[in-house]
């Protein structure tokens, strides 16, 4: 494939035709699944087929179907349907790791998991279930800056969340912002959805993340020229995302799969008609090309766009606990694995284990405290 101006600069041959084969790897994995809600549902584990009543489609997408269904107690949950008979190891990672999510990162703007059945060849993961996503509100027209600003606000306290869990979403995009409006009727809340191949924590081993993994129109220039990808990333999709809710259309056009890359690093990004200047450079901070340019902190964002909504309902400050104070944790391998089975041999399974204590020994600056803070959110997770 000759070199132009849609693919991105690599230093080596080698590079540029792994990154092309790990991009079409991409785009074959989107391919639906043909069958119906209903055979799929036909393959699903008995368990829950005693306990769930379906209902009708909500979404068809190329990794599963969503569906709702009931529960004997009458409430209505959505069931997100996986075929995995003959399915890659990666897809069987990804549908535990979006239950791992949805159950670990307990939060009001994150979409909880309720249970996940393995048995079948459809894997069933039942979620709370939302009114519709963010691309269906796109659909309709433009939305209101100050509906704009809303969905802003608690898609970042939920980045801000799960950031301080040391987890990085990676595929942040408007099917994975979902909506409701509150029972008291206040206001519409937005929650994320689909962890399927966040990243938990800088100790997370699964080969599922290796290479090239998200949406190409919501990841950020550095995840193709370098497949790196913090919380910079996330924010920088958000930046994308609320662009296109003011404008209606994707802020850097419309690309074919392949031109995706180029877009990212260098198309400028156009102020939607009527943008508010204090608003306009938040956003704009957002969709920085360099990471380095970019906000460091979900907080950091709300705290900006605060100031920019005097009006607005006062809602609780953020955590702010930071992902980026520290370097990734490096050569630590062993000691981590050794603190991790001393844990784990004298915890062991008890419900309620006694409190142990370990020493961690060694020169002031040697990293003790890093290493201690990376097995933590190993652990938690």
């Amino acid at each position: 494939m000759p070199r132009d101006r849609t693919t991105p600069s690599f230093a080596t041959r080698e590079s540029l035709d792994s990154f092309e084969a790990e991009l079409g790897a991409l785009l074959d994995a989107s391919e639906p699944d043909r069958r119906s809600a209903r055979e799929l549902w036909e393959a699903i584990a008995d368990e829950a087929r005693e306990q769930l009543t379906l209902g009708e489609t909500l979404g068809v997408g190329g990794f599963a179907t969503v569906v709702r269904a009931q529960q004997p107690s009458g409430e209505s949950v959505a069931v997100k349907l996986v075929p995995v008979h003959g399915a890659e190891p990666d897809r069987l990672a990804r549908i535990r790791r979006e239950y791992r999510g949805g159950r670990r990162l307990s939060h009001p703007h994150v979409v909880r998991s309720l249970q996940l059945f393995e048995g079948g060849e459809t894997w069933a993961l039942t979620m709370e279930l939302m009114e519709e996503s963010l691309r269906a509100r796109i659909a309709r027209g433009r939305v209101p800056l100050e509906e704009v600003l809303e969905v802003v606000l608690d898609v970042l306290s939920a980045l801000d969340h799960i950031h301080g869990e040391r987890v990085v979403h990676r595929d942040l995009k408007p099917e994975n912002v979902l909506l409701s409006h509150r029972r008291d009727g206040a206001r519409q809340v937005a929650k994320l959805a689909d962890f399927g191949i966040a990243r938990f924590g800088e100790l997370d081993r699964d080969a599922s993340l290796h290479g090239l993994s998200g949406t190409p129109a919501y990841m950020p220039p550095e995840a193709f020229d370098e497949q790196r990808f913090d919380p910079r990333g996330d924010l920088y999709a958000l930046g994308l995302i609320a662009l296109e809710m003011l404008s209606g259309v994707h802020p850097l056009g419309a690309a074919p799969t392949s031109e995706w890359p180029a877009r990212h690093r260098s198309h400028p990004v156009t102020r939607p008609d009527g943008l508010p200047d204090g608003v306009w450079q938040v956003l704009r901070a957002l969709v920085e090309k360099r990471p380095e340019a970019r906000p460091r902190s979900a907080r950091e964002v709300a705290d900006r766009l605060g100031r920019e909504m005097p009006a607005r309902a006062a809602r609780p400050p953020l955590e702010g606990r930071p992902y980026l104070a520290s370097a990734p944790l490096v050569g630590r391998e062993g000691e981590v694995a050794a603190l991790r089975a001393w844990l784990r041999a004298r915890l062991g399974t008890t419900p309620s284990p006694p409190p142990v204590v370990t020493w961690v020994v060694g020169g002031a600056g040697v990293g003790k405290s890093r290493l201690l803070q990376a097995l933590a959110s190993e652990m938690r997770g």
